[in-house]
C-alpha cells in the first residue's frame, strides 16, 4: 500500500503505462488470458479512479506535457532521418533540439543511427530471446528460471515499456 500510495504520488503517466504493461504479463503469465482479463476487467476502472488526475488525463492541448513529448519524437525521427547509419552524435540530441526525446529508442536512434540503435534494441532482444528458448531446455524446466519467468518477463516488459517515455539509454 505504501508502495502504491508513493507511486500515485509521482504522477507519472509513463510509470502508470508501465505499471499496466508490467502487471498485465506478469497475470498473463501466471493465469492466462481469460482470467486475466476478467481481473482487469474489475480491477483496472478501480485503479484508474483511484489514480485519476494527471496520470490519467492524456489531452494533446499545447499546454500539456503529452504534447510537448510528441512533438520531441517527431524532432528524434527528423534528426534520425539527418544521419540515419551512425547519428547525430553521443550528447548531441539536446544541442539540437534543447531536450531530451523523452523516449529512449527515439533518443537512441537520432544519436547512435541505426548500428547504436540496434545495439541499443539488442539489449532488450538479448534477455527475451534467453527467457524464450529456457522455456524447451530440459534442464530449465525443474529450475529456479521456470518460476521466476513470469516475473522476468513483467520486469523487461515494464522496462521497455517504461524508457518509452523517458530518455535512459545510456544508464
Amino acid at each position: 500500500l505504501i508502495l502504491f500510495y508513493a507511486f500515485a504520488l509521482t504522477r507519472s503517466r509513463g510509470g502508470l503505462l508501465a505499471l499496466m504493461v508490467g502487471l498485465g504479463v506478469l497475470f498473463i503469465n501466471r493465469m492466462g488470458w481469460r482470467r486475466t482479463i476478467m481481473v482487469g476487467v474489475l480491477i483496472l476502472p478501480v485503479m484508474l479512479l483511484v489514480l485519476s488526475g494527471r496520470q490519467t488525463d492524456i489531452n494533446m492541448s499545447q499546454d500539456d506535457t503529452a504534447y510537448g513529448r510528441v512533438t520531441l519524437w517527431r524532432e528524434g525521427v527528423i534528426l534520425f532521418r539527418s544521419a540515419p547509419m551512425f547519428g547525430i552524435g553521443y550528447g548531441q540530441f539536446v544541442e539540437s533540439v534543447g531536450l531530451v526525446a523523452h523516449n529512449s529508442y527515439i533518443h537512441s536512434l537520432a544519436e547512435l543511427g541505426i548500428f547504436g540503435g540496434t545495439l541499443f534494441v539488442g539489449a532488450f532482444y538479448i534477455p527475451i530471446m534467453f527467457v524464450r528458448r529456457a522455456r524447451t531446455s530440459v534442464s530449465v524446466r525443474t529450475s529456479a528460471l521456470r518460476t521466476w519467468r513470469p516475473c522476468i518477463w513483467a520486469v523487461l516488459a515494464g522496462y521497455a515499456t517504461s524508457i518509452f517515455t523517458i530518455s535512459r539509454c545510456y544508464s
